[in-house]
C-alpha cells in the first residue's frame, strides 16, 4: 500500500522525480554511437522536423530552422556551409536567399542521400553541392565561407570531436564570418523544466513524455550543452566578445510560454540552446 501511494505521488510532483532522476540527468559525455543509427528511417521519422519534412519534401522549414535563418544576415552572394545538414531542407532554404553558393556536408550516407534528392534542383543549377564528409575534417581551404552552420550537431559528438568541428568551422570561415548553433535538450531541461512542463500538461490532462537519459542515447544525444558549457568549447576557437550563447523558445506563443517569458524563465524552461561567435 505504501509503494502503491508513493508511485501515485510520483506522477504529481515534479521535484520527486527531479530527485529520482538528478544523477542520470547531470552532464555526462558518452561515447558516439555508431554510424549506422543515423538511417533513413531516423532522419525520416525520428529527427524533429521529420513531419514538416515528409509533408512538404524539404522545401518548408520546421520552426528550428526557421528560428536559426532570423538569427542570420544573409546576403546575395554570400557562401554558406551546413555542417551536419541531415534531409537538406536548410540547404534548399538557403538557395533560396539567392546565395553564391551553399555546402552541405554529413557523414552519414544516408543524410547526404536524402539531401541530394531534397535539393535536385539547386545542385543541377550548380546553387548546392553536397558531400560525405566528416565535420571534424572539413575539405575546404581556409576563409571559405562567410557563414556556417551546426544545426542540430553538437549533442552527437564527442567531446574532443566536438572541439575539433569548432575548430574546423573557425578555420573555413572568413574573417568576419559567423557560425550559428542550435543544440537540444539542455542540462537545464533535463534537470528542471522536462519535470515542470510534464506537471503543466498532467493538469490538463494532456500526456507529455519527459525524456530519459537511456533515450537521449538511443537518439545519439551523448553530450549535452548548458549554457556555460557551450561557451567553454567556443572560447578554445573564437574571442569571448564575438561569442553570444543564449536559451531562447523557438516559438513564444501560448499562455505557458508567454508566462515563463514574463517570469524569465527560459534558462531552465527551455531545451533549446543558440550560439551565435564571429571570427
Amino acid at each position: 500500500m505504501l509503494i502503491l501511494k508513493f508511485e501515485s505521488l510520483m506522477g504529481y510532483f515534479p521535484m520527486i522525480e527531479f530527485i529520482k532522476n538528478y544523477q542520470d540527468n547531470k552532464r555526462r559525455i558518452y561515447q558516439e554511437p555508431s554510424i549506422d543509427i543515423y538511417n533513413e528511417e531516423y532522419y525520416t521519422k525520428e529527427c524533429g522536423g521529420s513531419e514538416i519534412f515528409k509533408l512538404s519534401q524539404g522545401s518548408e522549414l520546421d520552426d528550428v530552422r526557421s528560428y536559426v535563418l532570423k538569427l542570420c544576415s544573409l546576403k546575395p552572394g554570400d557562401t554558406a556551409i551546413d555542417i551536419g545538414c541531415g534531409r537538406g531542407e536548410l540547404l534548399f532554404a538557403l538557395a533560396n536567399h539567392e546565395l553564391h553558393h551553399v555546402v552541405g556536408i554529413d557523414l552519414s550516407q544516408e543524410s547526404v542521400n536524402l539531401s541530394l534528392q531534397t535539393c535536385q534542383q539547386q545542385i543541377a543549377q550548380g546553387q548546392v553541392t553536397v558531400k560525405n564528409m566528416s565535420a571534424t575534417q572539413l575539405e575546404f581551404d581556409n576563409n571559405t565561407f562567410d557563414i556556417a552552420f551546426m544545426t542540430d550537431l553538437v549533442e552527437h559528438l564527442s567531446d574532443a570531436n566536438l572541439r575539433q568541428a569548432i575548430s574546423e568551422a573557425y578555420r573555413v570561415l572568413k574573417p568576419g564570418g559567423t557560425l550559428i548553433i542550435h543544440t537540444l535538450p539542455t542540462i537545464n531541461f533535463k534537470l528542471y523544466g522536462q519535470y515542470i512542463t510534464k506537471y503543466y500538461f498532467r493538469l490538463k490532462s494532456i500526456d507529455w513524455p519527459t525524456p530519459t537519459t537511456k533515450e537521449e542515447i538511443v537518439f545519439g544525444h551523448i553530450n549535452i550543452q548548458s549554457k556555460s558549457s557551450l561557451k567553454l568549447y567556443l572560447h578554445q576557437s573564437f574571442l569571448s566578445n564575438d561569442i553570444q550563447v543564449f536559451y531562447a523558445p523557438v516559438n513564444p506563443n501560448g499562455l505557458l510560454k508567454k508566462l515563463i517569458t514574463l517570469l524569465g524563465l527560459w534558462s531552465i524552461m527551455s531545451p533549446h540552446l543558440w550560439a551565435i561567435a564571429k571570427k
